[in-house]
């Protein structure tokens, strides 16, 4: 009989731990990067715009803060991270706290080109909870920006002739 109520009160124990340990390690929101790896912009362009999404899974907003983790951008080139609120100046490395709403929001990473060196920049970002910042995820946003090739000037042909 001991053994029985023993065996019991230990499988409880094992059920309310693996309960437990699910909601303490649980997921509550995810940082992605919906554009491709490396966005390509032309000489017209004075912003390129690489898009991620910050996805809250919880029912309630989560306050989180984006930082540029380290930026490696050719000479004269500059970036910048906007959240769903606002465009931070582009010295700034990190965002100020953000309250995400449940759902998707779409933040952006901003590159200002110099059009005189073409070359390729990224932007380390991170996302991370500011009531626990050992929660956290960390994505790679690239720019490019094509000076040489076939631009498109004018998509209506205003006159035609053959001689």
């Amino acid at each position: 009989m001991k053994n029985s109520i023993f065996g019991r009160v230990i499988f409880a124990l094992l059920i309310l731990l693996f309960v437990l340990s699910g909601n303490l390690y649980s997921q509550t929101f995810s940082f992605v990067r919906t554009s491709p790896p490396i966005v390509t912009g032309n000489t017209s362009d004075t912003v390129i715009i690489s898009y991620g999404k910050i996805i809250n899974y919880t029912n309630a907003p989560i306050s989180i803060r984006l930082h540029r983790d380290s930026a490696i951008v050719p000479f004269g080139w500059l970036t910048s991270i906007c959240e769903p609120a606002a465009c931070y100046p582009k010295t700034m490395d990190s965002t100020s706290a953000y309250s995400y709403p449940p759902g998707e929001s779409v933040v952006e990473m901003h590159y200002y080109p110099d059009v005189h060196h073409n070359a390729i920049a990224y932007m380390y970002v991170r996302a991370h909870r500011t009531s626990g910042p050992q929660e956290f995820y960390q994505q790679i946003f690239g720019a490019t920006l094509n000076l040489i090739g076939i631009q498109k000037i004018s998509s209506t042909v205003k006159d035609f002739k053959l001689n």
